[in-house]
């Protein structure tokens, strides 16, 4: 089990609390779809503040799935301390209070053949504001682990989908991550895909396509 949860208090004297219980257990399913976890969450005056797509696989929604968790203890040493206040900075971060605002989360692990692993977080903020996202991440090492060989092939994608009624836009984009390599870790493989559709305001109509990735 990977826990998570914050509680503050507003300025005017509400509450906000977010809590999620992530479960790293495998569950079932076929080849193709194979659960190995499961995730559930909410958030009581918070809002969501997506990170930039290459850095989903930081996400704390999805590296709660993507690993095994870690047992503090009962004694807290420096180290300890060090992952609880990167992990509470960056819940702040990402899911910032937010008066009148709320949100659910619910996130699943799963693999395809033994070849692929997926995490991918789906999330709904409503109260002031009205939107969907989903959050993810899918990687894929040749041999894989299970062969207990050097990987000479490894490909990690991000992806980031939301939609926002109230904006009139839709939105979705995938990169590859710096986990990308072939051959050698100084071989990096690079490249994303982005789509843009908005559907109503000024830009109602208009959308843009983006295919390959660009030099730093």
């Amino acid at each position: 089990l990977s826990a998570l949860g914050s509680y503050a208090s507003l300025p005017n004297g509400q509450k906000s609390l977010f809590a999620y219980l992530a479960v790293n257990y495998p569950i079932g399913g076929i080849p193709a779809f194979f659960v190995e976890g499961l995730a559930l969450g909410f958030g009581y005056n918070r809002g969501i503040a997506l990170p930039d797509v290459k850095d989903v696989h930081q996400f704390p929604l999805v590296t709660a799935l993507k690993g095994k968790g870690q047992n503090i203890g009962a004694k807290l040493d420096q180290q300890a301390l060090t992952v609880l206040k990167q992990q509470s900075q960056a819940l702040s971060r990402y899911l910032p209070t937010s008066l009148g605002q709320n949100m659910i989360a619910a996130g699943i692990k799963f693999n395809s053949f033994k070849l692929v692993d997926s995490v991918a977080v789906l999330m709904v903020e409503f109260g002031q504001r009205l939107a969907m996202h989903l959050v993810g991440t899918s990687s894929m090492r040749l041999p894989a682990v299970a062969a207990n060989r050097r990987a000479i092939a490894n490909i990690e994608m991000n992806y980031r989908v939301s939609l926002a009624p109230s904006e009139g836009v839709f939105k979705l984009e995938s990169v590859l991550t710096n986990n990308s390599f072939i051959f050698s870790r100084r071989c990096k493989l690079t490249g994303g895909f982005a789509y843009y559709s908005w559907f109503d305001g000024q830009r109602a109509g208009d959308f843009v396509i983006s295919m390959g990735g660009y030099h730093p």
